[in-house]
C-alpha cells in the first residue's frame, strides 16, 4: 500500500493547513509481486480503509 497527500499527487489540488482539503490523502493498493495498481481510494487522515482487499483467498473463504 501506498498513501500519500493528494496534493503530493496531483499539484492542481494543493491547498494549505487551513483548508479542509489539507488532510485528504490518495492511498493505493499495489500488487506485491508485480508492483502493479490493484484499487486506490481518496480519504480524510486517519480514516480506515474503504475497502477489503484480498490477494488470496483467506481460510474463512
Amino acid at each position: 500500500m501506498l498513501e500519500r497527500p493528494v496534493r503530493d499527487v496531483a499539484p492542481e489540488y494543493a491547498t494549505h493547513k487551513a483548508r479542509a482539503g489539507y488532510t485528504v490523502r490518495h492511498r493505493e493498493y499495489l500488487c506485491p509481486v508485480t508492483g502493479l495498481r490493484i484499487e486506490t481510494e481518496i480519504l480524510r487522515d486517519g480514516d480506515e480503509p474503504l475497502h477489503d482487499i484480498a490477494l488470496a483467498p483467506t481460510k474463512e473463504s
